[in-house]
């Protein structure tokens, strides 16, 4: 069996980082080891972290940031460091897995670059889950994964650890947003072909207070570091990929635009429509570039332009319910 690397920034889930360990301890594929970065939680999250360290002493590392609040990528690229792993699976500390993710993913990475698997968004709130499917299985290329036909990042995925070592890889830590869009984009442009497992093996928890808080003094900043961080993986893509102009193609007409659209509709919810169209014009150049493919993604940018200025959202709630 190959050694699977699983890496995870922790700070202050004390809450919900039980649930993420067991998920782990029930995986039917055995050849793992968990790597548990701390970013000085006062909460007690670091001393559960040891306990679990304790009951797993040969296959658990624990970890420190070097100061609080250094964000999930100094975690995840202390974790990097010290992986030994063939494969490296990244999640974050309040969502979890199903038993079978690892045995998913690892029997299917054969051949690829990497596999992703679907997945359910589950909301905090209200306990709903969601399962949000690929719009394409089996074998896909760099490109169709880019173009969000499914999903290739923190949670879902499984990534070949020779690349990330053989290329430098890590998560930018001078980049306060999207900096996991950056990290999968860059490891993307250097691979083929991707396996999508057509099964939700991953949970994400959608928790309304990560998505309205954080270290942005408004809204729009987290657009304007958004824009900084496409434009920095563009710089970053050229000099290891021949795949440049390809890949800030899609950058430019399907990645950024998305993201544009989901901070869009976060400070509808939160502030308003009024709010929300007032960046909508202000960043439409960037906008206008969006070239919607058959995915999900693409359907819920479309369904978000159009309820900015005509409410369909609560329409389409009430519909699903229904059924």
């Amino acid at each position: 069996m190959a050694k699977v690397s699983i890496i995870v920034p922790v700070y202050n889930t004390r809450d919900y980082v039980p649930r993420l360990l067991s998920s782990i301890e029930k995986q039917t594929y055995e050849d793992w080891e968990l790597i548990l970065v701390d970013d000085n939680s006062d909460d007690g999250t670091y001393e559960l972290l040891l306990d679990f360290k304790d009951k797993h002493p040969d296959r658990v590392e624990v970890l420190r940031t070097p100061k609080r609040r250094s964000g999930v990528s100094v975690g995840r690229n202390m974790g990097i460091e010290v992986a030994s792993g063939r494969y490296i699976a990244f999640i974050d500390s309040d969502d979890w897995w199903s038993e079978s993710f690892l045995e998913d993913t690892v029997s299917h990475i054969k051949g690829f670059g990497g596999v992703s698997t679907e997945y359910y968004d589950v909301f905090e709130e209200t306990g709903k889950k969601i399962h949000v499917r690929a719009s394409k299985h089996g074998e896909l290329s760099w490109k169709d994964v880019l173009m969000l036909k499914a999903r290739f990042g923190v949670g879902s995925s499984l990534l070949r650890a020779d690349i990330i070592n053989d290329y430098g890889l890590r998560f930018p830590e001078n980049i306060r947003y999207s900096e996991d869009a950056y990290f999968f984009t860059l490891y993307l442009s250097l691979i083929e072909k991707v396996y999508s497992v057509p099964k939700p093996d991953f949970y994400h928890l959608v928790r309304r207070s990560s998505a309205v808080q954080g270290r942005s003094k408004t809204p729009e900043e987290k657009i304007r570091g958004t824009l900084e961080a496409y434009n920095k993986l563009c710089l970053r893509v050229k000099e290891v990929s021949g795949k440049h102009r390809e890949v800030c193609d899609v950058v430019a007409r399907q990645l950024r635009p998305f993201s544009f659209m989901t901070y869009i509709t976060i400070v509808s919810d939160t502030y308003g429509r009024k709010e929300a169209r007032k960046l909508f014009w202000k960043y439409f150049d960037y906008i206008k570039t969006y070239r919607p493919v058959r995915s999900h993604s693409s359907y819920l940018t479309l369904i978000w332009i159009v309820d900015l200025f005509v409410p369909i959202r609560p329409l389409l709630r009430k519909m699903v319910s229904k059924k």
